[in-house]
């Protein structure tokens, strides 16, 4: 300010009182009288006014000598407007007071305490607020049905054009009072570049998206550099983000002059990440055509450009192309990279070469968990539970993705006791560093339904309630299954009712547990009940509908869900759908009908088709063509003992027993017997013992076989009992 110190002072001083005799008139009802007479804070009040104008007064009167005898141009909307407010001598420094005295104090006010001042007075107010609804509608040229969102980046727009203008005006003038260091300027771009940024990260669709980026175009305080950067940023979210769209991505990125290194990165991963099939299947190995532009561009890659690379060939299951790829890396030097060698460790397990996966795994100087999950997770895919336990012991840090890794591969490889034991040794040694979750649950929950672990199931929904994950849809759907195959078809309803949120998954895991236990009319009842939800089936769900019909006899409804699911849900169906539908035919006795629905299929049928045939012939007595049927399928698969035994039950029921044997000479020749011998297991006191026809270390034969005996001479001494074949 110009003036002495002292004056300064004064001023500030009176500007502070002023302040605070005008508040205290809202709690001073009698103030006008006070005016009137001039008395005790009116009369304090109009004095330092007076200061008040003195000093503003003064300021002004010296601003406009300097202005009359400066030589400086200004640009022409605001010498235009200068001399309108110059024509005008009387209210021109009352108007430059008033504006003075608002900036102060906007200066000196909190934003909160503002904000409340002016929403009190519009209220008290009515027509200032029809008056500043049409200032803003006359600067913003908007509707009344305009959205909220369009009339911010309206403001916006306005305000940026603003702060260009009033930047303009003090960059003009010399004074030091006004003038502006370039620090302001670049405090200015750094704002709105900030601004925009944030704008960025709380983007939640494209819509808000592409107004951002017309922002971005049109700001006048972003020089070239950060439009650049900015854009960037907005390739970034619409190419990775789940809300961001790919195709606006690619048109982004053609915009872009001289596309740097991390540019190029961004759109190879957004091709590398983008879901294969579908439409885009025509844009295949995008990621790859990229990677060429780019070196043809002179730009050479890095490590945060081969695991992206190799990723689209991982997805794409080919090895060729992703030995190419390592070939890059090795060129540029980058295959020492720990996150290059971990994906093409997860490339090459993918692609079905472990030997050289494994062969990288063992030179790599320096493993992070990733490396030991990926090479875990190859041999666990590839059906190899020895070689990923012996590799899971050796591993010294685990986390969860590895202990996850492990138990479901586990619970997926036939061997959920196991998967079991290993869930109660996370437990044990993971204490609170390792803690199991959703995942780890609902694998867990799949064991002790393979198991029919139910006392374990218990103890598992009870640490879900604890921590509260059971109202988790997949949690829930876990636990809705795993009750249904112990047999506790009441909880597993209970369970069902009891969740928030139900998705096909969940509807279809409660139909599949009533159509298990023969409850047909319910399972159809809960379809009825999905529809009237709004959730819309899947394949997976008419075959738990299939399911129930063919437990329950339902031939006609049967052929209501066949037609439904071609013709009114447009799902078409598949070989296991036919599978089904001769099955339900088959058990019915309809034979003929299931060999045509056979004949008429679109596809060539496989073995579960045919075997479902064949075990109608069996039920029903179809000596002929069972002997058809299970002579193609043993052609089919000559290994297979289900197909040999079925024709010698076929063949032993209608009492040719010479068949019989030449079966089972046949099978004797060829080697064939049944791989995995038929098994019992049951749950003792939260111990699971298994036991099978060739016996089990963990279960008392001899003891077990005593009970049998026992029970056998019970019934011998009862004279009324009698055997019987049931009919």
């Amino acid at each position: 300010m110009y003036g002495t110190n002292e004056e300064g002072t004064r001023f500030a001083d009176a500007f502070d009182v002023a302040n605070e005799m005008t508040v205290y008139r809202y709690v001073d009802f009698f103030w006008k009288i006070k005016r009137f007479l001039n008395i005790r804070s009116e009369a304090l009040l109009r004095k330092n006014i007076k200061v008040i104008d003195k000093f503003v007064y003064n300021l002004i009167k010296r601003k406009i000598e300097t202005d009359n005898s400066s030589e400086d141009e200004l640009p022409a909307v605001i010498e235009e407007r200068r001399h309108q407010l110059l024509e005008s001598q009387e209210t021109y420094p009352k108007y430059l007071r008033d504006l003075i005295l608002c900036l102060i104090a906007a200066g000196r006010d909190t934003t909160t305490s503002t904000l409340t001042w002016f929403i009190y007075m519009l209220c008290k107010h009515p027509q200032i607020q029809e008056k500043i609804a049409q200032e803003v509608r006359e600067a913003t040229n908007l509707k009344d049905s305009s959205r909220i969102d369009e009339v911010a980046a309206s403001l916006l727009e306005k305000l940026l054009k603003q702060c260009n203008i009033y930047m303009q005006l003090c960059l003009r003038h010399s004074d030091p009072t006004l003038q502006f260091h370039e620090r302001i300027i670049e405090t200015q771009m750094a704002s709105a570049r900030s601004t925009l940024l944030h704008l960025l990260h709380e983007c939640k669709n494209m819509r808000e998206l592409k107004q951002i980026q017309t922002q971005i175009i049109k700001s006048p305080l972003l020089p070239k550099d950060d439009q650049n950067f900015l854009i960037t940023r907005l390739l970034f979210f619409s190419a990775i983000s789940d809300s961001g769209s790919h195709g606006y991505a690619i048109d982004v990125f053609r915009a872009i002059e001289n596309p740097n290194l991390y540019v190029y990165n961004v759109m190879i991963r957004a091709y590398a990440c983008r879901k294969i099939g579908g439409r885009d299947e025509g844009l295949s190995f995008g990621s790859l055509l990229l990677y060429k532009q780019m070196l043809c561009d002179g730009i050479s890659p890095n490590c945060l450009t081969f695991p992206f690379l190799v990723k689209e060939c991982t997805s794409r299951v080919d090895g060729g192309a992703g030995r190419s790829i390592h070939g890059q890396a090795v060129k540029y030097g980058l295959d020492s990279d720990v996150f290059v060698q971990n994906s093409l460790m997860s490339m090459y397990s993918e692609c079905g070469f472990f030997s050289t996966a494994r062969k990288l795994f063992d030179e790599t100087p320096e493993r992070d968990v990733v490396s030991w999950n990926s090479m875990i997770k190859g041999y666990l895919k590839s059906g190899s539970l020895d070689e990923a336990l012996k590799l899971f012991r050796k591993m010294k840090k685990r986390n969860i993705f590895t202990w996850n890794s492990v138990i479901t591969g586990f619970v997926q490889g036939g061997l959920p006791k196991q998967a079991l034991e290993l869930f109660h040794e996370m437990q044990i040694t993971g204490g609170d560093i390792v803690r199991p979750d959703k995942i780890t649950v609902a694998s867990v929950l799949a064991a002790c339904a393979h198991l029919g672990a139910i006392d374990h199931g218990i103890w598992v929904h009870g640490y879900l309630r604890r921590s509260g994950l059971d109202s988790d849809v997949v949690i829930g759907t876990a636990l809705v299954d795993m009750y249904g195959k112990c047999g506790c078809v009441d909880k597993a309803y209970e369970v069902f009712q009891e969740m928030p949120k139900k998705d096909t998954l969940a509807w279809t895991a409660m139909i599949s547990v009533m159509a298990l236990h023969g409850f047909g009319n319910e399972a159809f009842g809960l379809f009825k009940q999905m529809e009237t939800a709004g959730v819309k089936p899947n394949h997976v769900t008419f075959v738990a509908l299939f399911s129930a019909c063919a437990h329950s006899g339902f031939v006609e409804k049967g052929r209501w869900c066949f037609d439904a699911m071609k013709h009114v849900y447009l799902i078409e169906p598949q070989l296991h759908h036919y599978a089904c539908m001769v099955d339900i035919l088959s058990r019915a006795g309809l034979i003929e009908e299931a060999e045509q629905c056979i004949r008429s299929m679109p596809m060539k049928p496989d073995t579960f088709v045919w075997g479902a045939l064949l075990g109608g012939c069996q039920i029903h007595g179809k000596v002929e063509l069972g002997a058809r049927v299970a002579q193609y399928l043993i052609d089919l698969e000559p290994l297979n003992h289900a197909f040999y035994v079925n024709l010698c039950d076929i063949y032993a029921k209608a009492c040719r027993f010479n068949d019989v044997k030449r079966i089972k000479s046949l099978m004797k020749e060829r080697g064939i017997k049944k791989e995995v011998p038929g098994c019992s297991m049951i749950e003792i006191n939260g111990f699971v013992l298994e036991f099978s026809v060739r016996g089990s270390p963990n279960v008392e034969m001899e003891g077990l076989l005593w009970i049998l005996n026992q029970l056998n001479n019970y019934i011998s001494r009862d004279k009324d009992t009698c055997f019987r074949e049931s009919p």
